[in-house]
């Protein structure tokens, strides 16, 4: 029989034209990492977030979401160290010095954490987050007075007097916090909130 003509061959393994990879770019690293993170899976995370950077030394998200991953696994030096690259890259934007000074606030760091908090607040005081942090930082070291000022600033009565009564309750001060959550509810009847954490607490101190 006659042979098949090249043309009318099947194509074999060989024949097939070489296709070079082309490389995993900082987009698909960010994406990667962002899918491992919200699994939980910080290490890897970490290390797409980081694969991003090697691409592009200053990709915002990816600073941002590594000082936030090196945050969530507790890794708080590495955190403090992205969170200050993150304050660098985005010109110190009010935002990125609240969560700066936050981080410093999980460690202990007061007097870091307060020096922070006053940078952001001075880049711009209608921040509610620094705001709000900052008041609750002055709580846990007992300056109740500003405290409430700031707090004052950006949340109604009643919620400034239920976040000074949950810092104490964090604190294991039971009747600081007793007497804020009442405060609370006498401010606002129906604010369900205060009332569950009230009834939490008497159930507790009835156990006891």
């Amino acid at each position: 029989s006659k042979p098949a003509s090249p043309e009318a061959r099947n194509a074999t393994e060989d024949d097939k034209p070489f296709l070079k990879p082309e490389p995993i770019n900082a987009n698909t690293q960010l994406a990667a990492g962002r899918l491992a993170e919200s699994q939980g899976r910080f290490d890897d995370a970490i290390a797409n977030y980081r694969a991003c950077l090697r691409a592009d030394a200053n990709n915002k998200q990816a600073i941002y979401r590594l000082a936030i991953t090196f945050t969530l696994a507790k890794r708080v030096d590495e955190a403090l160290a992205a969170w200050q690259r993150y304050v660098q890259v985005t010109d110190g934007s009010p935002d990125a010095l609240a969560n700066l000074a936050y981080t410093h606030q999980l460690a202990g760091h007061w007097k870091e954490a307060e020096v922070n908090y006053l940078r952001a607040l001075t880049a711009d005081p209608k921040c509610k987050y620094a705001r709000v942090n900052y008041g609750l930082l002055l709580v846990n070291r007992d300056r109740l007075d500003e405290a409430e000022s700031h707090l004052g600033m950006v949340l109604t009565p009643p919620q400034v007097e239920y976040n000074i009564a949950s810092v104490f309750e964090l604190r294991g001060m039971v009747a600081e916090a007793r007497k804020h959550y009442l405060e609370a509810i006498r401010l606002d009847p129906d604010f369900r909130e205060a009332q569950t954490r009230l009834r939490m607490l008497d159930a507790q101190a009835s156990v006891k």
